[in-house]
């Protein structure tokens, strides 16, 4: 979501993000950026933060391009509760059970990228 975000902002968003997918953990710069280890952590204009919906909301008021939020209350409302959803009930299956599995560890030609 938080990468998603930046992307639709287009070229001229700019910010740093790392990917801790690797055997034995995040390393201890990722943990400098995010105090559990965890993705994502973002840095634009040095100003750091983790945790996707902050991330979003940040990346939506602080840089140009479309919105990405609905303007009016309720609909703001229903966007945090469906991104609660998936926060809650589908991270893990879609990130590590299909994305790391599928995409990140298998290079090219199906082997694995370590």
């Amino acid at each position: 979501m938080a990468f998603a975000s930046r992307w639709k902002k287009g070229p001229s968003s700019t910010s740093s993000s790392r990917s801790i997918s690797l055997p034995g953990g995040s390393r201890p710069e990722h943990r400098a950026r995010h105090p559990f280890g965890k993705i994502p952590a973002f840095e634009h204009d040095g100003f750091r933060l983790y945790e996707a919906g902050a991330i979003t909301r940040y990346v939506d008021e602080a840089l140009p391009g479309p919105r990405l939020q609905p303007e009016d209350p309720r609909g703001r409302a229903r966007m945090n509760q469906i991104v609660s959803i998936l926060d809650s009930y589908a991270y893990g299956t879609l990130v590590w059970d299909i994305y790391v599995e599928r995409v990140f560890r298998l290079g090219a030609l199906g082997e694995r990228a370590w």
